[in-house]
């Protein structure tokens, strides 16, 4: 038995999974990408943008930042920035803070 969503609603839960792998809780995130893609009635194009979303790998790099951070390794880090510049930093503290993100759009 599946569930109808409208627009704000997959806004909704695409922004709940994201604070979630933010938070590390990647396992809950996944569960939430589930039950969104498999019981969601959505349409073609709003259930290939979930997809698109859902499936950029987080977990990975995510879990071996947390554990060089909990253990107080220093760790490299490689970025690539708005204008399209790679950038290397070496990381030596690690602090999770989150930022509102204001007029982000669906």
């Amino acid at each position: 038995m599946g569930f109808t969503l409208n627009t704000a609603q997959v806004g909704a839960f695409l922004q709940a999974i994201r604070l979630l792998n933010d938070s590390g809780n990647t396992g809950e995130a996944q569960t939430l990408s589930s039950l969104l893609l498999e019981r969601g009635e959505l349409e073609a194009p709003m259930r290939q943008l979930v997809l698109q979303r859902v499936s950029q790998p987080t977990e990975a790099w995510r879990i071996i930042v947390e554990q060089h951070r909990q253990n107080e390794q220093p760790f490299h880090l490689l970025y690539t920035n708005g204008q399209n510049e790679d950038l290397a930093f070496t990381v030596r503290y690690a602090e999770i803070a989150f930022e509102e993100e204001k007029g982000e759009e669906l």
